[in-house]
């Protein structure tokens, strides 16, 4: 059963004050006052689930090369923060059992996106349901992808966890139809296709929304949430 979805969902945290889908992240955006959290979960090397956007390291950590190519245990001493500002030095790419741990700590729900390497979709979700099992018990929880074959997978390891479809061009020329197909319980999609959406009888999510205005005009037109970088300013215009 879908849980009751907040207005404003904190995208990768609150990722314009603190370095994305780091723990550091996570925690200021309950600061903001956000009760719903969205980050990114791929496999590393040892196939444990850890929480990372790229399929690679440059952007985000001083190391290099493919997530795919380094255990989750060296990812513990990986500087995850400095490349957002010097303070955050001591931040690290934590592992999804690391932030659901903590989302309960915080109260926080998760939207949690799925993003498998070719091939990758049934292992990817596999370990997904692995840590969801073995430590999510209380958490709201949905989990995304714009995969339709993660989201598949997911149907197949976690059935009692509702999915989101992230639409694009993956989920064909009706993407509300493949979505209900695959049993989803909400439609995740950019901001400026957003409102076309509405009216299907799934719940519409739209990224990633940063201008208070934008995000009231899409509330009254329909929208039931946005993702944004900065949930607290967005927040303050809900109300």
């Amino acid at each position: 059963m879908l849980p009751s979805l907040p207005r404003v969902i904190g995208h990768r945290g609150a990722c314009a004050d603190a370095p994305e889908n780091t723990l550091e992240s996570f925690r200021e955006a309950r600061r903001q006052g956000a009760r719903w959290i969205e980050f990114d979960v791929r496999l590393a090397r040892d196939d444990v689930a850890i929480v990372l956007h790229d399929p690679t390291l440059d952007r985000t950590t001083t190391a290099h090369g493919p997530v795919r190519a380094i255990d989750s245990a060296a990812l513990e001493v990986i500087d995850a923060g400095s490349w957002f500002a010097p303070h955050f030095a001591s931040a690290r790419v934590p592992t999804l059992a690391a932030t659901l741990a903590l989302a309960k700590e915080l109260g926080l729900g998760c939207n949690v996106e799925l993003k498998a390497e070719p091939g990758d979709a049934e292992k990817l979700a596999e370990a997904v349901a692995g840590v969801i099992a073995g430590s999510a018990g209380g958490l709201d929880l949905l989990l995304s992808s714009f995969d339709p074959a993660c989201v598949a997978a997911c149907a197949r390891h976690a059935s009692s966890v509702p999915r989101g479809a992230l639409i694009d061009g993956r989920w064909g020329a009706d993407p509300v139809a493949t979505a209900r197909h695959h049993g989803c319980a909400t439609l995740n999609v950019a901001a400026d296709q957003a409102l076309g959406l509405v009216g299907f009888g799934l719940p519409v999510l739209a990224y990633t929304v940063n201008d208070p205005g934008q995000a009231t005009m899409l509330w009254a037109r329909g929208i039931a949430g946005v993702f944004s970088d900065r949930p607290g300013l967005i927040l303050a215009a809900a109300g």
